[in-house]
């Protein structure tokens, strides 16, 4: 939202402003699994507190800064910051819950995950409208503060035993470089195009990256991510199916604005109502099926979600400029309410398939694989809406259609057709999740050599 005013700010075209958001997301995604392996030998509630401190020092620098450079700095600062704190939020919930409240707890965070999404864009445009770009950093500090104290005074103490600096630098590095390499692949590659040079380089080191990264930790005596972890039948399958689900979010992400706005016209502030719509409902639902995940196997749960999910994709394949709002809406709120019923039980399952010890690993893997898929899903959803709007709107113009209209009926084939095509990934994470086995307590973790 503020990418306009700071390209208008900083005099520069929105290609090179766009690293504003590029430079959070690499800092913060890159190291987020490492994050979460740190937290489970230094102390996860260290990690955790130091990640408000590293955020507010970012949210501090960045309305002080009169270069890029400098912004763009403060960013990543911002992003490890953030890493810190999300790598190692599951955890700290986690440890603090007995098995039989665990996804009770991971639903009300949830929820109050979905309070902040609800909130965020509409007080975002306020302060934007009011007080100008630096407020979006400076009315975060006070937050910031507060949580930190809250943390200190309530979080329970770390464990002091094993709590020093044990990992494999080597792996760090790699990873980093690997999941850096593949998101700058996927973001360049809708700016300068799948074929370019820019796109090319860092798709080619990115698994050349990960094959070292996977050396490493084989053979590695404290490895950032312990590989025996996906013995684990339920481990595995529940992260796959967490990718795939993320992978399908991402097409909602991206084009539901691009449809609003293009294909039925809406104003900035109907648009923003009906986009609200998903946070409300998970701030509903999250808490309700995370309490259903401690009674019922997370399968059945999980595949409920995915299922619901999947029948709320396949209407958005037939909605079009005529479509009711109403029915838009309703439709959203179906979709909403198994993202709902899913995330809390599939990360709860994740969490109860490891040792305690490593539950800062599988709470950065969660993060990890959210965060990477996401984004991976609105670049592909991303490329192919422009190619079936482009090609729609060619035909009809060719046809003597009237420009206008032909727009948008052309954003809403672009919307309709990525959605058919995210069904299928949808149809893929319920087979996983239908298959991914009873729930088990943990798995054994090999000895250090």
């Amino acid at each position: 939202m503020a990418l306009p005013f700071l390209a208008d700010e900083f005099n520069t075209d929105p290609s090179v402003i766009v690293w504003i958001s590029i430079s959070f997301l690499l800092s913060s995604i890159g190291i987020m699994l490492t994050l979460g392996t740190l937290g489970d030998t230094l102390g996860r509630k260290k990690v955790f507190l130091t990640g408000f401190l590293v955020f507010g020092l970012g949210l501090t620098l960045a309305p002080l800064s009169r270069t890029l450079t400098t912004l763009f700095f403060s960013r990543a600062v911002q992003g490890i910051g953030q890493a810190m704190i999300v790598s190692n939020g599951n955890a700290l919930v986690v440890e603090s819950f007995p098995a039989n409240k665990r996804g009770q707890a991971l639903g009300i965070e949830n929820a109050v995950v979905g309070i902040g999404l609800a909130g965020g864009p509409s007080l975002g445009g306020f302060l934007l409208d009011q007080w100008g770009w630096q407020s979006l950093f400076y009315s975060r500090i006070p937050f910031m503060i507060i949580f930190f104290i809250l943390g200190v005074m309530f979080l329970k103490s770390d464990n002091t035993e094993n709590q020093s600096l044990k990992f494999d630098l080597w792996g760090a590095v790699t990873l980093f470089i690997t999941v850096s390499c593949f998101l700058l692949s996927i973001t360049l590659g809708r700016n300068f195009g799948w074929a370019s040079l820019q796109t090319i380089t860092p798709a080619i080191l990115a698994p050349i990256f990960f094959i070292l990264f996977v050396v490493s930790e084989s053979k590695a005596k404290y490895p950032v991510l312990e590989l025996s972890l996906f013995k684990s039948r339920l481990f595995t399958s529940a992260n796959i199916a967490n990718s795939l689900q993320f992978l399908s979010q991402g097409a909602i992400v991206i084009l539901l604005p691009f449809f609003l706005f293009d294909a039925r016209n809406l104003s900035t502030r109907n648009a923003g109502l009906i986009l609200g719509t998903l946070p409300i409902v998970r701030l509903v639902v999250g808490p309700f099926a995370g309490w259903a995940s401690d009674k019922i196997e997370s399968r059945k749960i999980t595949s409920t979600g995915l299922l619901i999910m999947t029948i709320a994709y396949l209407f958005f394949r037939n909605v079009d400029i005529y479509t009711p709002i109403a029915l838009l809406v309703t439709i959203l709120m179906v979709e909403g309410i198994g993202t709902s019923i899913f995330g809390p039980s599939n990360n709860s399952s994740i969490m109860g398939s490891v040792p305690r010890k490593s539950l800062g690993t599988a709470s950065g893997m969660i993060a990890t694989v959210r965060q990477v898929s996401m984004a991976t899903g609105i670049a592909i959803s991303g490329t192919f809406y422009s190619i079936f709007q482009e090609t729609k709107y060619s035909e009809l113009l060719s046809n003597g259609g009237d420009s206008n209209l032909s727009f948008q009926i052309a954003s809403s084939h672009g919307f309709q057709q990525v959605l058919s095509i995210m069904v299928v990934t949808l149809i893929l994470a319920l087979l996983v999740s239908l298959f991914r086995g009873p729930d088990t307590s943990e798995v054994p973790i090999r000895k250090n050599k």
